[in-house]
């Protein structure tokens, strides 16, 4: 009975972590000379009960040939509290330098791009061993920092002028 007990609350932690926590990208932008804003928002949709989180530790990635290069990722706010209680919709933004010498190209003239994202998840703000870690990866195609729009626009044959950035899923 107790492992059924503890299967069943692992489960029930692994359910508000991963079904009632969302979490994506909101927007990416260039700042210019190889600088983006990311945003990047966490969302309880469980209603009200709240969710709590350790500030979470994004990370940036290029892909240059078969490597992923990491990339560097500072947050825009740095007082930003150790645990966050999540009831509604949270952004977090952050900045990162993507002027790499090369990058993959999958999609022509953009660049591969992966954020990581890992944090403890917890229905508790003092958490015991109900502690979830959850890791997400989002992938972007990136249009790089010196990209010529013309070209894009020839090979590409967007309707306006081409995005920023374009979502990719998860792989």
């Amino acid at each position: 009975m107790r492992a059924r007990a503890h299967r069943e609350r692992l489960a029930a932690l692994e359910a508000m972590a991963l079904a009632g926590l969302r979490a994506s990208i909101e927007s990416l932008t260039h700042e210019g000379d190889g600088r983006y804003a990311l945003t990047l928002y966490l969302w309880n949709v469980t209603g009200d009960r709240p969710i709590y989180v350790m500030a979470p530790s994004v990370r940036a990635y290029v892909q240059v040939g078969r490597v992923w290069q990491e990339v560097p990722l500072r947050p825009i706010e740095e007082r930003v509290p150790a645990v966050l209680k999540i009831t509604g919709k949270q952004l977090y933004r952050y900045t990162f330098d993507a002027k790499v010498a090369d990058f993959a190209r999958l999609l022509p003239h953009y660049m591969h791009v992966r954020f990581s994202n890992s944090m403890l998840v917890s229905p508790r703000s003092t958490p015991g061993d109900d502690l979830f870690e959850r890791r997400d990866d989002y992938y972007v195609y990136l249009k790089p920092w010196n990209a010529d729009d013309e070209a894009i626009l020839k090979e590409m044959k967007f309707p306006g002028a081409p995005p920023t950035w374009i979502s990719m899923p998860a792989h």
